[in-house]
Parts: structure tokens; C-alpha cells; sequence
């Protein structure tokens, strides 16, 4: 992803990002990117409740976490990554990206 412009800002939406990905346990965050920039998360948590086990394990580590990420944001500069999460592991990172394309005019 591009620091262009608000590099403060993006860098506080993704430690934003990074802490809903380890604050949940099931579920899923998705990042959209747009101008190579983090404009929007979506998050979609499930509770699961199981008898006779804990709600949730302790959460994964952070630097591991921002290298999956950063590593699949790599040049995205339009689309969206979604983050699959089921016990407070990541076990898929789905990556759309979506090209604009641009009428000619005359």
C-alpha cells in the first residue's frame, strides 16, 4: 500500500484494522482499498458457543498478523482483502482486486 498524502492516518487504520483482526475470534474483516489507500473496514463477527469448551484461545501475534497482511495489501490499489478468522486464527485472506477502467472521450 502507498503512503501518499494522509501516511498518519493510514497508518492508524491499519493498527485499527490489525487490532479488530486480533480482538476477534470468529468471523471475518475486510480491508477496501481504493487509490491504494485503507478507505473502509467491514467486520462480521460470530459468536460461537460450544458446550464443555472456552469461547476463544488466546489471541495470535500482532507482527505476525501485519506481515500476512501488509504481504497480500502489496501494490492493491483497488479492491478489497478479506480476512477469515475461526478461533482466532487466520485461515483464508481473500484478495479482490478490481481495475478501473476509463472511458476514452472524443
Amino acid at each position: 500500500m502507498k503512503n501518499r498524502g494522509g501516511a498518519s492516518n493510514q497508518g492508524n487504520a491499519l493498527t485499527y484494522a490489525l487490532d479488530l483482526i486480533q480482538q476477534t475470534c470468529s468471523g471475518e474483516i475486510a480491508l477496501v482499498i481504493q487509490d491504494s489507500r485503507l478507505i473502509q473496514l467491514e467486520r462480521n463477527e460470530r459468536i460461537v458457543l460450544c458446550q464443555g469448551q472456552g469461547i476463544c484461545r488466546k489471541p495470535p501475534d500482532r507482527k505476525g498478523i501485519e506481515q500476512q497482511i501488509r504481504s497480500s495489501l502489496g501494490n492493491l490499489q483497488y479492491g478489497k482483502l478479506v480476512v477469515v478468522i475461526k478461533k482466532h486464527e487466520i485461515v483464508r485472506i481473500e484478495r479482490t482486486e478490481k481495475k478501473l477502467i476509463r472511458k476514452a472521450e472524443g
